[in-house]
Protein backbone atom coordinates (compact mmCIF):
# COMPACT_ATOMS: atom_id res chain seq x y z
CA UNK A 1 0.00 0.00 0.00
CA UNK A 2 1.36 3.44 -0.93
CA UNK A 3 -0.14 6.63 0.47
CA UNK A 4 1.15 9.88 -1.01
CA UNK A 5 0.56 13.52 -0.18
CA UNK A 6 2.15 15.73 -2.83
CA UNK A 7 3.60 18.84 -1.23
CA UNK A 8 5.39 20.75 -3.98
CA UNK A 9 8.58 21.85 -2.31
CA UNK A 10 7.15 23.66 0.69
CA UNK A 11 3.82 21.94 1.16
CA UNK A 12 1.56 25.00 1.20
CA UNK A 13 1.23 26.19 -2.37
CA UNK A 14 -2.16 24.99 -3.55
CA UNK A 15 -1.80 25.92 -7.23
CA UNK A 16 0.58 27.66 -9.60
CA UNK A 17 -1.05 31.08 -9.29
CA UNK A 18 -1.29 31.27 -5.50
CA UNK A 19 1.28 33.24 -3.53
CA UNK A 20 2.30 33.24 0.12
CA UNK A 21 4.03 36.22 1.68
CA UNK A 22 5.69 36.80 5.04
CA UNK A 23 8.91 37.60 6.86
CA UNK A 24 12.15 35.96 7.92
CA UNK A 25 11.68 35.06 11.59
CA UNK A 26 14.72 32.92 12.52
CA UNK A 27 18.19 32.28 11.12
CA UNK A 28 20.45 29.33 11.92
CA UNK A 29 23.67 27.97 10.51
CA UNK A 30 21.96 25.62 8.06
CA UNK A 31 18.44 27.01 7.81
CA UNK A 32 16.30 30.13 7.55
CA UNK A 33 12.71 30.17 8.82
CA UNK A 34 10.14 31.99 6.72
CA UNK A 35 6.82 32.71 8.44
CA UNK A 36 3.77 33.15 6.23
CA UNK A 37 0.22 33.82 7.39
CA UNK A 38 -0.68 30.22 8.22
CA UNK A 39 2.58 28.32 8.30
CA UNK A 40 6.35 28.44 8.67
CA UNK A 41 8.65 27.28 5.88
CA UNK A 42 12.32 26.41 6.16
CA UNK A 43 14.90 27.30 3.54
CA UNK A 44 17.72 24.94 4.40
CA UNK A 45 20.99 23.44 3.30
CA UNK A 46 21.24 19.86 2.15
CA UNK A 47 22.61 18.99 5.62
CA UNK A 48 19.17 19.17 7.24
CA UNK A 49 16.62 16.31 7.03
CA UNK A 50 14.14 16.13 4.18
CA UNK A 51 10.74 17.44 5.22
CA UNK A 52 7.67 18.68 3.31
CA UNK A 53 8.01 22.20 4.70
CA UNK A 54 11.69 22.50 3.91
CA UNK A 55 13.12 23.79 0.65
CA UNK A 56 16.62 22.32 0.50
CA UNK A 57 19.31 23.89 -1.63
CA UNK A 58 23.07 23.58 -2.05
CA UNK A 59 23.64 27.31 -1.41
CA UNK A 60 21.86 29.46 1.17
CA UNK A 61 21.53 33.20 0.53
CA UNK A 62 23.95 35.32 2.54
CA UNK A 63 23.32 38.44 4.63
CA UNK A 64 19.68 37.65 5.24
CA UNK A 65 18.28 39.32 8.37
CA UNK A 66 15.29 38.71 10.62
CA UNK A 67 12.49 40.93 9.38
CA UNK A 68 13.33 40.63 5.69
CA UNK A 69 10.29 39.94 3.53
CA UNK A 70 9.64 37.04 1.19
CA UNK A 71 7.08 35.82 -1.32
CA UNK A 72 6.69 32.31 -2.66
CA UNK A 73 4.71 30.59 -5.39
CA UNK A 74 4.88 27.13 -6.86
CA UNK A 75 7.51 28.45 -9.29
CA UNK A 76 9.82 30.67 -7.25
CA UNK A 77 10.89 31.99 -3.86
CA UNK A 78 12.00 35.61 -3.46
CA UNK A 79 13.54 37.06 -0.28
CA UNK A 80 14.04 40.83 -0.29
CA UNK A 81 16.60 42.40 2.03
CA UNK A 82 17.10 46.02 2.99
CA UNK A 83 20.61 46.95 4.16
CA UNK A 84 22.75 50.04 4.74
CA UNK A 85 25.65 48.74 2.61
CA UNK A 86 26.68 50.14 -0.72
CA UNK A 87 26.17 47.22 -3.11
CA UNK A 88 27.11 46.75 -6.70
CA UNK A 89 24.73 45.02 -9.06
CA UNK A 90 25.77 41.49 -9.99
CA UNK A 91 24.05 38.30 -11.12
CA UNK A 92 24.83 34.88 -9.67
CA UNK A 93 23.51 31.57 -10.96
CA UNK A 94 24.33 28.18 -9.51
CA UNK A 95 22.31 25.00 -10.07
CA UNK A 96 18.70 25.63 -9.14
CA UNK A 97 19.47 28.87 -7.33
CA UNK A 98 19.43 32.27 -8.99
CA UNK A 99 20.53 35.20 -6.83
CA UNK A 100 20.39 38.79 -8.02
CA UNK A 101 21.61 41.76 -6.01
CA UNK A 102 20.48 45.15 -7.21
CA UNK A 103 20.59 48.77 -6.04
CA UNK A 104 17.04 50.02 -5.51
CA UNK A 105 17.20 53.34 -3.68
CA UNK A 106 20.45 55.24 -4.09
CA UNK A 107 20.41 58.87 -5.11
CA UNK A 108 24.13 58.99 -5.76
CA UNK A 109 27.30 57.15 -4.80
CA UNK A 110 28.31 59.78 -2.27
CA UNK A 111 25.27 59.12 -0.07
CA UNK A 112 24.78 55.44 -0.91
CA UNK A 113 25.68 54.16 2.55
CA UNK A 114 22.98 56.31 4.07
CA UNK A 115 20.21 55.10 1.79
CA UNK A 116 18.21 51.90 1.80
CA UNK A 117 19.50 49.39 -0.69
CA UNK A 118 17.35 46.43 -1.67
CA UNK A 119 18.93 43.03 -2.02
CA UNK A 120 16.75 40.29 -3.53
CA UNK A 121 17.40 36.57 -3.62
CA UNK A 122 15.50 34.39 -6.07
CA UNK A 123 15.20 30.63 -5.88
CA UNK A 124 13.78 28.87 -8.90
CA UNK A 125 11.46 26.09 -7.69
CA UNK A 126 10.30 24.88 -11.09
CA UNK A 127 12.86 22.11 -11.41
CA UNK A 128 13.27 21.19 -7.77
CA UNK A 129 12.15 17.67 -6.78
CA UNK A 130 8.72 17.46 -5.20
CA UNK A 131 8.81 16.06 -1.69
CA UNK A 132 6.26 13.27 -1.50
CA UNK A 133 6.17 11.53 1.89
CA UNK A 134 4.89 7.99 1.57
CA UNK A 135 4.24 4.92 3.67
CA UNK A 136 4.96 1.86 1.56
CA UNK A 137 4.07 -1.35 3.37
CA UNK A 138 5.00 -4.65 1.73
CA UNK A 139 3.62 -6.73 4.58
CA UNK A 140 2.72 -6.35 8.27
CA UNK A 141 4.13 -8.55 11.01
CA UNK A 142 1.84 -9.92 13.78
CA UNK A 143 0.85 -7.49 16.52
CA UNK A 144 2.84 -9.30 19.21
CA UNK A 145 5.97 -8.91 17.08
CA UNK A 146 5.34 -5.18 16.68
CA UNK A 147 5.11 -4.89 20.46
CA UNK A 148 8.45 -6.70 20.75
CA UNK A 149 9.98 -4.28 18.25
CA UNK A 150 8.76 -1.35 20.38
CA UNK A 151 10.32 -2.94 23.45
CA UNK A 152 13.59 -3.23 21.56
CA UNK A 153 13.34 0.45 20.66
CA UNK A 154 13.06 1.31 24.33
CA UNK A 155 16.12 -0.80 25.11
CA UNK A 156 18.04 0.85 22.29
CA UNK A 157 17.01 4.29 23.55
CA UNK A 158 18.25 3.45 27.04
CA UNK A 159 21.78 3.22 25.62
CA UNK A 160 21.68 6.96 24.93
CA UNK A 161 22.14 9.37 27.83
CA UNK A 162 22.26 13.11 28.36
CA UNK A 163 19.09 14.02 26.43
CA UNK A 164 16.63 16.36 28.12
CA UNK A 165 12.98 17.03 27.30
CA UNK A 166 10.47 14.19 27.72
CA UNK A 167 13.04 11.53 26.85
CA UNK A 168 13.82 10.54 30.47
CA UNK A 169 10.18 9.38 30.77
CA UNK A 170 10.73 6.88 27.95
CA UNK A 171 13.81 5.33 29.54
CA UNK A 172 12.53 5.48 33.14
CA UNK A 173 14.95 8.14 34.32
CA UNK A 174 12.52 10.90 35.24
CA UNK A 175 12.95 11.00 39.02
CA UNK A 176 13.54 14.31 40.80
CA UNK A 177 12.42 16.32 37.79
CA UNK A 178 9.53 18.62 38.67
CA UNK A 179 8.62 19.39 35.06
CA UNK A 180 8.46 15.72 34.11
CA UNK A 181 6.54 14.90 37.29
CA UNK A 182 3.94 17.44 36.21
CA UNK A 183 3.89 16.27 32.58
CA UNK A 184 3.90 12.51 33.11
CA UNK A 185 0.24 12.26 34.30
CA UNK A 186 -0.89 14.17 31.20
CA UNK A 187 1.04 11.81 28.94
CA UNK A 188 -0.56 8.85 30.71
CA UNK A 189 -4.02 10.33 30.16
CA UNK A 190 -3.21 10.95 26.49
CA UNK A 191 -2.14 7.31 26.19
CA UNK A 192 -5.39 6.09 27.78
CA UNK A 193 -7.50 8.37 25.59
CA UNK A 194 -5.81 6.96 22.47
CA UNK A 195 -6.43 3.41 23.65
CA UNK A 196 -10.09 4.19 24.37
CA UNK A 197 -10.60 6.42 21.30
CA UNK A 198 -11.72 9.23 23.59
CA UNK A 199 -10.75 12.18 21.41
CA UNK A 200 -12.29 14.86 23.65
CA UNK A 201 -10.07 13.62 26.47
CA UNK A 202 -7.13 13.44 24.06
CA UNK A 203 -7.59 17.07 23.04
CA UNK A 204 -8.00 18.19 26.67
CA UNK A 205 -4.73 16.67 27.87
CA UNK A 206 -2.79 17.43 24.69
CA UNK A 207 -3.52 21.10 25.27
CA UNK A 208 -1.95 20.77 28.72
CA UNK A 209 1.46 19.77 27.31
CA UNK A 210 1.61 21.72 24.04
CA UNK A 211 4.21 24.48 24.35
CA UNK A 212 5.83 22.83 27.39
CA UNK A 213 9.61 22.95 27.27
CA UNK A 214 12.23 25.25 25.78
CA UNK A 215 13.58 25.70 22.28
CA UNK A 216 12.14 26.53 18.89
CA UNK A 217 9.98 23.42 19.10
CA UNK A 218 9.24 22.69 22.78
CA UNK A 219 9.27 19.09 23.99
CA UNK A 220 5.48 18.97 24.26
CA UNK A 221 5.14 19.98 20.62
CA UNK A 222 7.71 17.44 19.38
CA UNK A 223 5.99 14.75 21.45
CA UNK A 224 2.65 15.58 19.81
CA UNK A 225 4.27 15.45 16.36
CA UNK A 226 5.23 11.86 17.14
CA UNK A 227 1.72 11.15 18.43
CA UNK A 228 0.00 12.52 15.33
CA UNK A 229 2.44 10.82 12.95
CA UNK A 230 1.72 7.45 14.58
CA UNK A 231 -2.05 8.03 14.55
CA UNK A 232 -1.98 8.99 10.87
CA UNK A 233 0.19 6.02 9.95
CA UNK A 234 -1.90 3.48 11.85
CA UNK A 235 -5.16 4.82 10.50
CA UNK A 236 -3.76 4.86 6.97
CA UNK A 237 -2.67 1.25 7.15
CA UNK A 238 -5.74 -0.18 8.90
CA UNK A 239 -8.34 2.53 8.19
CA UNK A 240 -10.46 1.69 11.23
CA UNK A 241 -9.99 4.36 13.89
CA UNK A 242 -11.13 7.79 12.70
CA UNK A 243 -11.38 10.02 9.64
CA UNK A 244 -8.54 12.22 8.43
CA UNK A 245 -10.73 15.27 9.13
CA UNK A 246 -11.01 14.24 12.78
CA UNK A 247 -7.24 13.94 13.06
CA UNK A 248 -6.66 17.33 11.45
CA UNK A 249 -9.26 18.92 13.75
CA UNK A 250 -7.44 17.48 16.76
CA UNK A 251 -4.15 18.93 15.49
CA UNK A 252 -5.81 22.31 14.99
CA UNK A 253 -7.22 22.21 18.53
CA UNK A 254 -3.70 22.09 20.00
CA UNK A 255 -1.77 23.92 17.28
CA UNK A 256 -3.23 27.34 18.07
CA UNK A 257 -1.75 27.17 21.58
CA UNK A 258 1.88 27.16 20.47
CA UNK A 259 4.22 28.96 18.07
CA UNK A 260 3.44 29.13 14.34
CA UNK A 261 6.44 26.91 13.55
CA UNK A 262 5.42 24.18 15.99
CA UNK A 263 1.79 24.45 14.87
CA UNK A 264 2.89 23.93 11.27
CA UNK A 265 4.77 20.75 12.18
CA UNK A 266 1.94 19.36 14.34
CA UNK A 267 -0.65 19.94 11.61
CA UNK A 268 1.71 18.46 9.03
CA UNK A 269 2.22 15.30 11.11
CA UNK A 270 -1.55 14.87 11.30
CA UNK A 271 -1.56 14.75 7.49
CA UNK A 272 1.34 12.31 7.27
CA UNK A 273 3.86 14.98 6.29
CA UNK A 274 6.89 14.02 8.35
CA UNK A 275 10.63 13.66 8.01
CA UNK A 276 11.86 10.69 6.02
CA UNK A 277 13.42 9.28 9.19
CA UNK A 278 10.01 9.14 10.88
CA UNK A 279 8.06 7.55 8.02
CA UNK A 280 10.87 5.04 7.39
CA UNK A 281 10.97 4.14 11.09
CA UNK A 282 7.22 3.44 11.13
CA UNK A 283 7.36 1.32 7.99
CA UNK A 284 10.38 -0.64 9.20
CA UNK A 285 8.74 -1.24 12.57
CA UNK A 286 5.56 -2.72 11.12
CA UNK A 287 7.55 -4.84 8.68
CA UNK A 288 9.73 -6.21 11.46
CA UNK A 289 12.97 -4.93 9.98
CA UNK A 290 14.77 -4.92 13.34
CA UNK A 291 18.15 -3.90 11.98
CA UNK A 292 16.75 -0.89 10.14
CA UNK A 293 14.58 0.11 13.11
CA UNK A 294 17.66 0.11 15.34
CA UNK A 295 19.62 2.30 12.92
CA UNK A 296 16.73 4.74 12.48
CA UNK A 297 16.10 4.94 16.23
CA UNK A 298 19.68 6.16 16.71
CA UNK A 299 19.32 8.70 13.90
CA UNK A 300 16.02 10.02 15.27
CA UNK A 301 17.65 10.53 18.67
CA UNK A 302 20.26 12.72 16.96
CA UNK A 303 17.69 15.22 15.62
CA UNK A 304 18.15 18.62 17.29
CA UNK A 305 18.89 19.01 20.99
CA UNK A 306 16.01 16.81 22.15
CA UNK A 307 13.47 17.12 19.32
CA UNK A 308 14.10 13.68 17.86
CA UNK A 309 14.01 12.06 21.29
CA UNK A 310 10.71 13.78 22.12
CA UNK A 311 9.25 12.70 18.78
CA UNK A 312 10.32 9.13 19.55
CA UNK A 313 8.54 9.30 22.92
CA UNK A 314 5.36 10.32 21.08
CA UNK A 315 5.73 7.57 18.46
CA UNK A 316 6.27 4.77 20.97
CA UNK A 317 3.68 6.03 23.49
CA UNK A 318 1.00 6.16 20.80
CA UNK A 319 1.72 2.80 19.21
CA UNK A 320 1.87 1.05 22.58
CA UNK A 321 -1.49 2.62 23.47
CA UNK A 322 -3.07 1.53 20.19
CA UNK A 323 -1.73 -2.00 20.43
CA UNK A 324 -2.91 -2.34 24.01
CA UNK A 325 -6.50 -1.52 23.01
CA UNK A 326 -8.95 -3.77 24.76
CA UNK A 327 -6.56 -4.65 27.58
CA UNK A 328 -7.44 -3.87 31.17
Amino acid sequence: MVINQETVGCGVIENETSEQTGRVTAIFENSIHLTAENCVLTLGSEKIPNHPFTIRTNILPKSICIGDTFSITKRRLCIKRWSMSNLKQYPYIDGNMECINRVDACRDTATARQEKIGRSFYLNLRFMPIYTPSFTIKYIIPQENIIKELQECRREACLTTGIDGFFPILIGNDEDNQILEAVKPHIQRISLSIRDRDWLEFSKYSQKIVGVGIGLTPSGDDFLCGVFASLYFYNTIFNDRFTEDQLENLANSVGHKTSPFSATLIKAAARGWVQDLISNWLVSLFQGDSKHVKILTKKILEIGHSSGADILVGLITTLEAILSEGEE
